[in-house]
């Protein structure tokens, strides 16, 4: 992390750490899968039953794990060429409302996949082949997307901070 941080931006930070060491299992997972799964069905015509629907789960995850990492570490695209021009101010408060705006959306898709976990319990909704029930899976989504919307809710602190730390200069 680039910024001074306080205890909870190191708890989440390890938080997202960890999430995204479980991100790069599950990845690994669906690789060592998706391989033992053509051997099989190429060379004893005997495919592992349900492998499609056990990569697609921990695909979900494993990409949704990263998110935390990438947002506490602020390691997204940021269009600096034109906004230079406007000047450093201008550049840190723009900063600051697209920091605001991705909180916002975190917390909108957030509660949104919440709904939708719930949805697939009540319904008992499951995988096709396997009956797997989906609801713990997104349950685990929504904790993660959770877990990143504080990080980007501890990036808009820091923004702030350093804003108003560079209107005073």
């Amino acid at each position: 992390m680039r910024h001074d941080t306080g205890l909870l931006a190191s708890a989440v930070n390890a938080l997202a750490m960890t999430l995204a060491c479980l991100g790069a299992m599950s990845l690994m997972a669906v690789a060592v899968l998706t391989v033992a799964n053509a051997i099989l069905r190429r060379f004893f015509s005997s495919p592992i039953l349900g492998a499609d629907e056990i990569a697609s789960l921990l695909s979900v995850l494993a990409v949704v794990s990263f998110l935390p990492v990438s947002f506490i570490n602020e390691h997204h695209l940021e269009i600096d060429l034109v906004m230079r021009g406007l000047g450093h101010r201008a550049y840190r408060w723009v900063g600051i409302g697209a920091a605001v705006a991705v909180a916002f959306f975190l917390g909108a898709m957030t509660w949104q996949l919440v709904l939708f976990a719930a949805g697939a319990r009540q319904a008992g909704d499951a995988t096709w082949f396997l009956a797997l029930k989906t609801w713990p899976w997104w349950t685990a989504v929504c904790l993660m997307l959770a877990v990143a919307l504080l990080a980007q809710v501890i990036v808009v602190s820091w923004r702030i901070g350093g804003a108003e730390s560079a209107d005073r200069e």
